[in-house]
């Protein structure tokens, strides 16, 4: 921009340059002309020769660069030369009133105002005193006819009307010349004005694509945790998982998460990815909530908080654990209306956390809240479905267990020839075998035992036996075997339901048509009567004896 500054700013010099140089030049050419010519002699020929010395010394301080010389030697050399020829017999009444005006011209261009006054005035001078000296009689002018005074008062007037439009025309060519440097200022500033503007725009756009690139790599980051969280059931696991994916997605050196106790009255450090956070973990580290920290803030008040400078935060909790920490940010985790902790994150620099940042993880720590509290419940229903399972298994033990005392050992087999009998008394060896050791077992080449479980609880054996000229089991059929086995377990729970829900069905039955036979009658024997009745019947009794009143008989 300077550079540009100084080169307009020399565009003036080098015109007006440019204008004397050319000026100098044609005076200089004309009075050689006049020399060489023979058009100057004697006296004239001496004068025209000194003032081409001196033009061309004027001209060699113009192309040097020094043009006060040249602006003030061109016009006045001009209106020398032709005062001095009609001086020396050319006569008032010659070119002199036609070169006179072309010198105050030239020295308006090149001098102004002044210059113009000046030269008019030195003109006016000259000739007044050639008009003087031809009507006294003191010069006598080969090449005029008689001078008067109206001669020279008309003259005079000539050049001062000459000087006066000519002077006239320089200001207002010196107004238009003003007023469009004026606009050419105007025009620089505005250009400058607006370079500057481009250059700010162009700086705020790449900040401001500074900040939408890290605004778009967080929010990807944002969805990048989301879904790696998202699909994650155990809540250890998942609370690891989702430091560690912070810390590198964003940057921070410490990231840890606390969860509110069962009481609500602590907050408890759960996971963090640093070296220091991971000696918190060790040591059992909690703050109690509404504590002087930013976290105590956070889970009292369940707002966003930022420390940019810890130094200077009073609810700055200085922990030794955590030297490096400079500025801190720290935001609720809440479900369902409900706060479940704060995730705590911490930086090495000073502000390193704005509010845009506090937008950014908001959403984060709403996906990581979700994930938590959907862990925890996955984690709550698989402990009460295992509670279901194993009172499940106990009660299905339980009624096993007095189905085998009622009925004992027993079972059936079948032959090659279709027949089914049923089996009792003690087992096989390799049948008690098989049971005891819970694996398929071959006992022989034609014989393979398998055993089976009902709801985890060892049930029996299928004792499986080949013609004796077959080829053995293979490992094929043995596979197969197993699977048939194990659907034998899971059918005869089916069928054991089937009867409790049956006998449990029956029971009602009975149970109803017995209450309901008994409350047709309001009268007490009757309904003694209908009770005992109905009661043996359903039954299948001997006897039955229902008796009223003290059990001393009174």
């Amino acid at each position: 921009m300077n550079n540009t500054n100084k080169s307009d700013a020399s565009k003036p010099k080098n015109s007006m340059q440019r204008i004397v140089i050319s000026t100098l030049l044609v005076i200089l050419g004309m009075a050689g002309i006049f020399s060489v010519s023979g058009l100057a002699k004697g006296s004239t020929r001496t004068m025209v020769l000194i003032l081409g010395g001196i033009i061309l010394v004027a001209l060699l301080f113009a192309i040097r660069g020094n043009l006060i010389a040249g602006q003030i030697i061109a016009p006045f050399s001009a209106a020398s030369a032709l005062i001095f020829a009609a001086y020396n017999g050319k006569g008032f009444h010659d070119e002199i009133l036609i070169g006179l005006p072309v010198a105050i011209v030239l020295a308006g261009l090149l001098l102004g105002n002044r210059g113009t006054l000046v030269v008019s005035i030195f003109s006016i001078i000259g000739i007044t005193t050639l008009g003087l000296l031809e009507i006294n009689g003191d010069l006598s002018a080969t090449l005029s006819s008689y001078t008067s005074y109206e001669d020279v008062a008309t003259a005079s007037l000539m050049i001062v009307a000459i000087a006066l439009v000519q002077g006239i025309l320089i200001n207002r060519l010196n107004v238009s010349l003003e007023e469009s440097r004026r606009y050419v200022k105007a025009q620089e500033l505005t250009n400058r004005e607006l370079r500057s503007l481009q250059a700010d725009l162009e700086k705020r756009v790449s900040e401001r694509t500074v900040q939408l690139n890290a605004r778009a790599a967080q929010l990807q980051a944002t969805s990048e945790v989301g879904r790696a969280v998202a699909s994650i059931s155990d809540p250890d696991e998942l609370l690891s998982n989702v430091t560690k994916l912070i810390s590198e997605r964003f940057g921070y050196y410490h990231v840890g998460i606390f969860l509110i106790d069962r009481v609500g009255e602590n907050a408890i450090l759960r996971a963090s990815n640093s070296p220091g956070g991971k000696r918190m973990l060790e040591n059992g580290h909690s703050l109690q909530v509404g504590s002087r920290s930013i976290v105590g803030y956070v889970t009292q008040y369940r707002e966003p908080r930022i420390a940019l400078d810890v130094g200077m935060d009073a609810t700055y909790f200085n922990n030794p654990d955590l030297p490096q920490t400079r500025s801190e940010m720290a935001l609720p985790l809440i479900a369902a209306g409900r706060l479940l902790g704060v995730l705590d994150v911490q930086s090495s620099e000073v502000a390193a956390f704005s509010q845009d940042d506090i937008g950014i993880l908001q959403v984060l720590t709403d996906q990581v809240a979700i994930a938590i509290e959907n862990s925890t419940l996955f984690a709550e229903s698989q402990a009460a479905l295992e509670s279901a399972r194993r009172a499940y298994g106990e009660m299905t033990q339980d009624a096993w267990t007095r189905l085998f005392r009622t009925k004992g050992g027993f079972g059936y087999r079948s032959d090659r020839n279709g027949s089914i009998s049923r089996v009792e008394g003690s087992w096989s060896k390799d049948i008690i075998r098989a049971h005891g050791d819970g694996q398929p077992i071959k006992a022989d080449d034609c014989t393979l035992v398998i055993p089976f479980k009902i709801l985890d609880l060892p049930a029996g054996a299928v004792r499986l036996k080949k013609q004796e000229n077959s080829r053995g089991w293979s490992d094929r059929e043995v596979d197969l075997m197993e699977t048939l086995v194990g659907n034998l377990g899971e059918a005869l729970e089916s069928a054991r339901l089937y009867e409790d829900t049956q006998h449990r069905a029956e029971r009602e039955r009975i149970a109803s048509d017995i209450s309901t036979r008994i409350r047709e009658s309001l009268d007490v024997d009757t309904v003694l009567q209908t009770a005992v009745l109905e009661m043996r019947r359903a039954l299948n009794l001997d006897e039955i004896t229902i008796r009223l009143g003290e059990s001393n008989g009174q």
